[in-house]
């Protein structure tokens, strides 16, 4: 599907801003979002957005997990593959605390 796919945030967003709610990580995705299709990579998985952090550096997040084709066996990864779920739950949780509490604020029955 690719980064397109994550565009129906412009509408949640766009609501949002209507009723003047904050929505900072959902607002913060989306424009990580449109500029990874701006560069032409809505194609791509949402793990190319790693490239607007790491332009020079590509395979800097597979190589400090360990999980890169360029990584030595003999040098321990710096970021373990947990450390990095553990980041990426944090954030899921984050959003989805901003989504219940935008599905409060309009009066949608957050269980849906």
């Amino acid at each position: 599907m690719g980064l397109r796919a994550n565009l129906q945030q412009g509408i949640i967003t766009s609501t949002a801003r209507a009723h003047a709610f904050p929505l900072p990580v959902l607002g913060t995705a989306e424009q990580l979002y449109l500029t990874a299709i701006s560069a032409g990579w809505g194609a791509e998985d949402d793990c190319v957005l790693t490239r607007l952090y790491l332009p020079s550096q590509p395979d800097l997040v597979g190589t400090q997990a360990g999980h890169s084709s360029s990584s030595s066996s003999s040098s321990p990864p710096r970021i373990s593959l947990q450390t990095i779920e553990d980041l990426m739950i944090g954030v899921h949780l984050a959003g989805m605390a901003e989504a219940m509490s935008f599905c409060t604020r309009l009066g949608v029955d957050e269980g849906l």
